[in-house]
């Protein structure tokens, strides 16, 4: 379904596609792809995220074509359009990011050369963003539940049950996990 024909990005440089907001003001699902050198590119927000299954899918215009996306990820797009905006401690809004960096969108997947070359400097591309969002899907019944509960430090590190028997004799799988994901989250 995807008639959308990507601009090589040229592998010799730094160069990465962004997407941001199409200008078109009735355009609901209108976005635009513009390539950057990483090292001058402007600010934006990666996309942490999980694609979920291939059907449903949903159609959004990308450069003013066709383009199929999962359902999962259309669903984020709803929810950043409407507004995820950055506040300071008062509350105050920052401001709203232009560009976005989605996987799923600014890497050319039918590209296999251009894949490998841009999955090598994924790690490159989350640092340097301005914020990564953790997208984890729409809200459901459990979403409040689940986000006080991560709210509520009372358990972080710590098992439900301390006596909980591990088939890793001596090794704390929650401090090795801790330490693993430390060097992502502290950015």
């Amino acid at each position: 379904m995807n008639l959308f024909h990507y601009e090589p990005l040229d592998r010799n440089s730094n160069q990465i596609r962004l997407l941001r907001f199409s200008d078109q003001l009735n355009s609901q699902r209108g976005y635009v792809l513009d390539s950057f050198d990483l090292n001058e590119c402007p600010l934006y927000e990666a996309l942490s995220y999980t694609w979920g299954p291939p059907l449903p899918t949903s159609i959004i215009t990308l450069n003013k074509e066709s383009f199929e996306i999962r359902q999962n990820l259309a669903d984020f797009l709803v929810h950043f359009r409407i507004g995820i905006t950055l506040l300071d401690e008062n509350d105050s809004p920052l401001y709203h990011p232009k560009y976005l960096w989605i996987d799923q969108l600014c890497i050319n997947q039918s590209s296999e050369q251009e894949k490998t070359h841009q999955v090598k400097r994924m790690a490159e591309i989350y640092k340097q963003a301005q914020r990564v969002v953790a997208w984890l899907g729409p809200c459901d019944e459990q979403s409040y539940r689940g986000m006080r509960l991560i709210a509520d430090n009372r358990f972080v590190g710590k098992l439900p049950n301390d006596n909980y028997p591990s088939t890793f004799s001596g090794i704390n799988l929650w401090r090795a996990m801790d330490k693993e994901q430390q060097e992502y989250l502290n950015r």
